[in-house]
């Protein structure tokens, strides 16, 4: 909701109108950036972008620590030189595409990590860009909505994947960002995006990689592949493998990831399943005897639980809880308190845990399943065929072919 909250903000911040004022400003101390803009509601919008952007590259990076040194961003309505786009201030110009803007935010809040990780000197090199790309096709093109959750879009990649065309990874690390058009960035982000991805799906140190890759840019004057060849993790790719192989491979197996089913239904489903505790038991035919949780303080008086089944229960309940939608979060959390109850021989607690979370359980479900209604409502009648129509523009526009081909192809 977050993401969804701030996109819908940053479409309309490019249409609100100077007031006759010299303009205000604002300090985020958190995020150690300074905000000017022409009017409170204008500063009020920026606030809310830098803060997501912030948090956004915090969360990449693994970042804890306020900022060193400050960013000064300046919304405002004029004609702008590319110079100004560069360094600790940042021209946010209200009537430029919004992947632009977006891009250039997080371009700047990543090289200022970078400074201050590496402790040099940082210049506007490939990886930044890349990954300033990745971040902003995250924010404003987060995935098809499904079922309540958000995943990522790699619907026309795949099937250019297919076909054999890959991006060229030199060319994808290297050549400028087509920001001039808004088609053909809009392309190159989703591809920066599923490179990310796949770096993601590479290492457990994610910032780590990134700073060694950084470190072969600045320090070694690598050339942005070679470092990020030096950055993968040992036994990445074979010692004489190429770049481009291991790209293709990991693009295509990435790409073709489905999204995974987080209905209600599912959830539930899964929860009985889980729920569901060993004794054992001669009288039955395999010498484990199944029960339902509730019935757990019954069946105490005849059988010895397996300690192991506990232990499965709540690691279960766990990796259930982190691909559970949002709405169903706090009642599968509520399961856990009542199986550790349980396990602690806390019998009260155990049953009152248990009540609240069948409770909730059951009103969140019916708040979820109105809210994957609307979503699948949206998907289908406006999201789905905007996006086809994007992707068909870029891929079927002639005009476009020779300069996408030059890009990363």
């Amino acid at each position: 909701m977050t993401r969804i909250l701030a996109l819908v903000i940053l479409i309309f911040l490019g249409g609100i109108l100077p007031a006759a004022q010299e303009g205000v400003f604002q300090r985020l101390q958190n995020e150690n950036c300074e905000l000017y803009a022409l009017d409170q509601e204008g500063l009020w919008h920026l606030t809310l972008l830098i803060r997501l952007c912030s948090q956004e590259t915090d969360a990449l990076l693994k970042s804890s620590l306020v900022p060193q040194k400050p960013l000064s961003f300046f919304a405002l309505k004029r004609d702008f030189e590319e110079r100004e786009f560069t360094g600790n201030s940042v021209a946010v110009p209200l009537d430029e595409p919004v992947q632009r803007t977006l891009w250039r935010i997080f371009r700047a809040l990543l090289q200022r990590r970078m400074r201050e990780r590496l402790n040099t000197r940082v210049h506007d090199n490939a990886s930044l860009a890349l990954l300033a790309a990745a971040l902003a096709n995250r924010v404003i093109y987060c995935g098809i909505a499904e079922r309540g959750f958000y995943q990522p879009d790699f619907r026309i990649p795949r099937r250019q994947f297919l076909q054999r065309r890959f991006p060229r990874i030199n060319a994808l690390l290297t050549n400028h960002p087509p920001v001039e058009s808004e088609l053909l960035f809009r392309l190159y982000m989703v591809h920066a995006n599923l490179l990310l991805d796949i770096l993601e799906g590479t290492t457990r140190d994610l910032p780590g990689l990134l700073e060694t890759w950084w470190d072969g840019e600045c320090r070694q004057k690598l050339p942005s592949a070679e470092a990020l060849r030096n950055a993968l993790p040992p036994g990445s790719l074979p010692e004489k493998g190429s770049l481009q192989a291991w790209y293709e491979q990991n693009a295509l197996a990435t790409a073709q990831k489905r999204t995974r089913d987080n209905s209600t239904e599912n959830i539930r489903g899964q929860l009985e399943e889980i729920l569901t505790i060993s004794f054992l038991s001669a009288d039955s035919q395999d010498g484990i005897l199944r029960v339902q949780l509730e019935q757990l303080p019954e069946m105490l008086k005849d059988y010895k639980p397996d300690a192991t089944a506990i232990r499965d229960i709540q690691n279960r309940l766990l990796s259930l809880l982190g691909v559970t939608p949002p709405l169903l979060q706090d009642a599968v959390s509520k399961y856990l308190l009542a199986v550790d109850a349980f396990r602690q021989h806390n019998l009260r607690d155990f049953r009152e845990f248990l009540h609240q979370a069948r409770e909730e359980f059951s009103q969140a479900s019916e708040r979820q399943d109105r809210a994957e209604s609307l979503l699948r409502e949206a998907e289908r009648e406006n999201l789905a065929r905007q996006r086809m129509r994007e992707w068909q523009e870029i891929l079927n526009h002639q005009s476009l072919r020779p300069a996408l081909d030059k890009i990363l192809f």
